[in-house]
């Protein structure tokens, strides 16, 4: 990915009642890595919505809209600025925060609240340039995956057999 702005920001929705999923799912977690093309090093980033955009004000970012992944498809609305980004590892806002020169990583315990990613060169500047890789790990999704399809299977082995049955009791009524 690509950007002249200084930042690739997500747009992501508010999370909410994420223990209650957690009882199901497992708690579900964020793992980001984002490998630096460029000469400065990249940073990543998950901080409270209200702190990144104050720390982005007035800072030229590209907001991630949409995406798809079959086919790869990134949508982003450019939002200028003329203000320059101080470097982001210097924040202490972040709830989770990796700076390398050739690949950062986190994993993020996804938690209630309205939260961004952010990606950067590590030195703040313009013209970012990285491949990014997300993953939202739900740690009971196999099992929950697996008691699916052993359920949908029982009742549909239970359809057939009322099938059979009510098959079998009008040819016997036919045949009386």
């Amino acid at each position: 990915m690509f950007t002249s702005t200084a930042a690739l920001v997500s747009d992501a929705a508010a999370m909410e009642d994420v223990n209650g999923i957690a009882a199901i799912t497992g708690s579900p977690s964020l793992r980001l890595s984002a490998t630096s093309t460029g000469p400065s090093g990249v940073f990543i980033g998950v901080g409270p919505a209200d702190a990144v955009a104050g720390y982005l004000s007035g800072v030229a970012i590209d907001r991630v809209t949409d995406f798809s992944v079959d086919p790869f498809r990134i949508d982003v609305t450019g939002e200028p600025g003329a203000a320059t980004a101080s470097p982001p590892g210097e924040q202490d806002f972040w709830v989770v925060s990796d700076t390398s020169e050739s690949i950062a990583g986190l994993a993020w315990p996804v938690q209630d609240g309205e939260y961004r990613l952010v990606v950067m060169n590590a030195d703040g500047s313009p013209g970012l340039t990285s491949v990014v890789q997300v993953q939202l790990e739900l740690p009971n999704a196999f099992p929950i995956s697996l008691a699916v399809l052993v359920g949908s299977g029982i009742v549909a082995t239970a359809g057939i057999a009322l099938v059979v049955v009510a098959v079998s009791a009008s040819r016997r009524a036919a045949d009386r």
